[in-house]
């Protein structure tokens, strides 16, 4: 594709797209504990009361309160991967796509009749890592052209296409990606692509 057509990739565009997968990745976390919560604790409060024994109240409060817990360490982790993504905490690097996958992946979430069971995702594969491809309305919404749903995300992509991968500092995973075909990334700072 010829170089003016490619759109600018910024870090400001790399932080815009891994603060909104984090807040995706985090959110079916953050929901899964709140259903335990609520139920629960008023079980806990009408068992408690009927019985009239602080012994039960206390045995099934255990169960929200564990919850709440994980829920107050879940938020902590959140902010404190946040903060690194602000801070520049991510590299990135180019590699070639060698294919897209689909896998059967068991994911609790809350809010839906199917909260246990498994669901098909797919991945983009790397020589260096794999990408979970996020089921987000919007890829790239801070772009002018190329804001692509899912869909399009993955007809753009053929293997060997290169792909800018941005690793989250102190992740295994990939963060996110872009098609070299679609963007030109300029590190803040750096001499551009043109004056190398």
């Amino acid at each position: 594709m010829n170089e003016s057509h490619r759109e600018l990739l910024t870090d400001q565009g790399i932080i815009s797209d891994l603060l909104k997968y984090e807040d995706r990745k985090f959110s079916n976390a953050e929901e899964h504990r709140f259903t335990f919560i609520i139920p629960y604790a008023a079980l806990a409060i009408v068992l408690g009361r009927l019985l009239d024994s602080w012994i039960v109240f206390g045995v099934i409060m255990l169960i929200p309160v564990y919850n709440f817990y994980r829920l107050i360490l879940i938020w902590q982790e959140k902010r404190r991967r946040r903060q690194s993504i602000k801070n520049g905490g991510f590299t990135v690097i180019t590699d070639k796509l060698t294919h897209i996958g689909e896998e059967q992946i068991y994911e609790p979430h809350a809010g839906r009749r199917s909260a246990h069971f498994s669901k098909v995702v797919t991945f983009f594969y790397f020589p260096s890592g794999q990408w979970r491809v996020p089921s987000i309305y919007r890829h790239y919404s801070w772009s002018k052209n190329c804001h692509l749903s899912g869909e399009g995300l993955m007809n753009t992509s053929v293997p060997e296409n290169e792909f800018y991968l941005v690793l989250v500092n102190n992740q295994t995973e990939v963060g996110y990606v872009y098609n070299k075909k679609l963007f030109r990334y300029e590190k803040e700072g750096a001499p551009h692509e043109s004056e190398l």
